[in-house]
């Protein structure tokens, strides 16, 4: 008997021992079963799966024996319908029907971490996470895809010692890939392409599990059986911002956390002193009302003075003296309290000068110590970038704009991980080759610029390229082709809702997209993480030129100047350096009012001209407001989604007593260019 032909015995013998494996642990897992054995049993089989070869299947039950051991009862259920699945399949010979990574297994599910635990373990997995990009970023692939390996390995280690599931099983499949690659230059480079195109879902993964589960399981089951994904047009919603990452991961860099500080307890003193820096606004009204009676009373005053003179001194026949003397000590009192209410005036307006200028210098300060600069971000990005383009071949330069711009360190660590990925989604499907580039009289060498600028109270980031863009006519045809648009619905639509499309999992341009290929993936992994920080997501293209991906998010900390205006029976805030001018009333203008939801009154008094860039005329509208107010500082506060779903919220401001509301100028300017395509 040939060598082959015992190798080929032994694999039958084992395989049939699984099988009597199989059905003699079955009995264990049946409903009913106490835990202990059923535990005992998935021990036994995952085992036994590792033995013959199976090891995703012996994986499956090591996941199921710890998700029965946590107390998980749905663990027995799962773990009974996987046993009798696999035992149908080897009996009738077909392939064992598990999920292929980067696929996620029907029995994976995201579990409740110790509250104890979880701010350490994430602060520490965004650490190391910025240690894998380091390693991504490593000029010689060699020693690239050993560190890489390195760091991935204890993010495993990490997500298994908290019960993470998810991350242990993903980054399971990343070690896979990068396992002896460090040996060879092409099979490192290869796997390090491969993680660098995951880089993205690890991070959701970790920041959240569920959302991530269900974006690849979508994906894989386009690429596995071409379904037609249908649905609402998926338009980039506007959210608030929810969980933020744990603050006190933060340190004195983007991705440096040698340094730990309580930035929880900063973050409440900088809340606290947000909210001091409130109280000049109604102290300014208390202010004009003392104003205000002070010179009520000098009028009363003076009415009385000049009633005293037409009295006249008293006499036996007239008014008695003590009326006259009353009348002048009325008087007297009454200017006396008029300067008493001048004084107390000027008391409080100096107090109040004090406390603006006291709280706006306490909150500059703290903002310091939370701050970075725009340059720390960008040059993590860079880094990266030049690294992707080196592994594919492409020649590539980056620009940096707006270096100094400062921003909210926590902020800064938010912004890595979206800010990563359209930057990886530019050079993985925008930029041409360099032969491709020159025949179009383009630089060999591929263009990524990445932007920042910041105003009072907001903050834009864009990544931007000169590649080949995104052929809008290309993404109508897929979307009919898929059955999400009728022809009618696809031809009414413009390029920026039908650039929408490219957010949506499964959804790519390109034939050949299998799972993590295609842009949809990427991007929505950027669309989710610009929705826990409140902002907005849009993409503009030129065919030929480029395409640009902008970010736009409220800085949070600082002082916003805005321009209070009348919209019906409500007064709302916009913010001024979005109001490019007040015109005289205009009929052709959107009201705002009735983009509101509001009643208008019967004569607006002034047109706004509202930029959806800070001082920039380019993406702007008109509207017509009912009155226009004064310019006031204020501090913005964050609002829930059923209150901004109402209307084009950007966020509350206390005013005194009242609670008034923050428009959000592109949100604005949508509501009046749709306004005015359908009158």
């Amino acid at each position: 008997m040939s060598e082959d032909a015992s190798d080929d015995d032994d694999d039958a013998v084992l395989a049939r021992l699984f099988v009597e494996e199989l059905s003699a642990q079955l009995a264990a897992l049946g409903e009913g079963a106490p835990p202990e054995a059923t535990r005992r049993a998935l021990h036994k089989l995952k085992g036994s799966a590792g033995l013959v070869g199976h090891r995703a299947l012996g994986e499956t039950f090591a996941r199921l024996e710890r998700r029965v051991v946590a107390g998980d009862e749905a663990a027995l259920r799962e773990a009974e319908a996987v046993t009798r699945s696999t035992l149908a399949a080897l009996r009738e010979g077909r392939p064992v029907p598990l999920a292929t990574w980067p696929a996620p297994p029907d029995d994976l599910r995201s579990s409740a971490l110790d509250p104890t635990l979880s701010e350490g373990y994430r602060g520490a997995m965004l650490d190391r996470l910025a240690r894998l990009d380091a390693a991504l970023a490593t000029t010689t692939p060699e020693d690239g895809a050993l560190a890489a390996y390195r760091e991935i390995h204890s993010i495993k280690g990490a997500a298994l010692a908290v019960g993470d599931e998810v991350v242990a099983w993903f980054t399971h499949g990343l070690e896979e890939r990068l396992l002896g690659t460090h040996a060879h230059r092409g099979d490192a480079e290869r796997a390090l392409r491969e993680v660098a195109r995951h880089r993205a879902v690890l991070a959701e993964m970790i920041i959240e599990p569920d959302v991530a589960l269900a974006a690849l399981r979508v994906d894989a089951d386009v690429v596995r059986t071409s379904l037609r994904p249908r649905g609402e047009l998926p338009l980039p919603p506007r959210r608030p911002p929810t969980a933020r990452a744990p603050a006190d991961s933060r340190g004195p860099k983007v991705g440096d956390a040698t340094v730990r500080v309580g930035a929880d307890t900063l973050q409440e003193v900088f809340d606290r002193l947000a909210r001091l820096g409130q109280v000049p606004g109604p102290l300014g009204a208390g202010v004009a009302d003392l104003r205000e009676s002070a010179e009520v009373a000098r009028s009363i005053q003076r009415a009385l003075l000049e009633a005293r003179r037409r009295i006249g001194p008293p006499r036996p026949w007239g008014p008695p003296a003590a009326a006259v003397d009353a009348i002048e000590q009325g008087g007297d009192r009454l200017a006396e309290l008029a300067s008493r209410l001048e004084r107390v005036a000027d008391r409080i307006r100096s107090a109040r000068a004090r406390v603006s200028s006291d709280a706006t210098a306490a909150q500059t300060n703290i903002a310091t110590m939370r701050t970075t600069s725009a340059l720390d971000l960008f040059e993590r990005i860079q880094a990266a970038a030049l690294a992707d383009a080196r592994r594919v071949g492409r020649p590539l330069e980056v620009e940096i704009e707006g270096a100094e711009t400062l921003l909210d360190r926590e902020l800064a660590e938010a912004l890595v991980d979206p800010l990563l990925q359209l930057a990886r989604n530019a050079i993985a499907h925008g930029l041409e080759a360099p032969g491709e580039r020159v025949a179009r009289g383009k630089p060999a060498a591929g263009l990524l610029r990445l932007r920042a600028e910041a105003t009072s109270g907001s903050l834009t980031l864009a990544v931007e390229d000169d590649g080949a863009g995104v052929d809008v006519a290309e993404v109508r045809r897929k979307a009919v082709e898929r059955g999400t648009l009728t022809p009618e619905h696809a031809g009414l639509l413009d390029d920026v809702r039908l650039l929408a499309f490219l957010f949506r999992p499964g959804f790519s341009t390109r034939d050949d997209a299998d799972l993590l290929a295609g842009r949809g993936l990427g991007l929505g992994v950027v669309l989710r993480a610009t929705h826990r920080l409140g902002g907005t997501l849009r993409l503009r293209t030129r065919r030929g030129f480029g395409l640009s991906a902008t970010i736009s998010l409220p800085s949070g900390a600082s002082l916003l100047d805005v321009l209070w205006v009348r919209a019906g029976s409500v007064t709302v805030a916009i913010p001024s350096a979005h109001v490019l001018a007040v015109e005289p009333p205009d009929p052709r203008a959107a009201c705002l009012a009735h983009l509101l939801g509001l009643a208008p009154s019967m004569a607006p008094r002034a047109t706004l001209r509202i930029g959806a860039r800070p001082h920039a005329e380019a993406d702007a509208a008109v509207v017509s407001v009912d009155d226009v107010g004064s310019r006031d500082e204020v501090h913005l506060r964050a609002i829930e989604p059923i209150v901004r779903a109402t209307g084009p919220w950007a966020a509350a401001v206390a005013w005194g007593d009242e609670i008034r509301m923050s428009l959000d100028p592109q949100a604005v300017i949508d509501l009046a260019n749709a306004a005015r395509a359908n009158p």
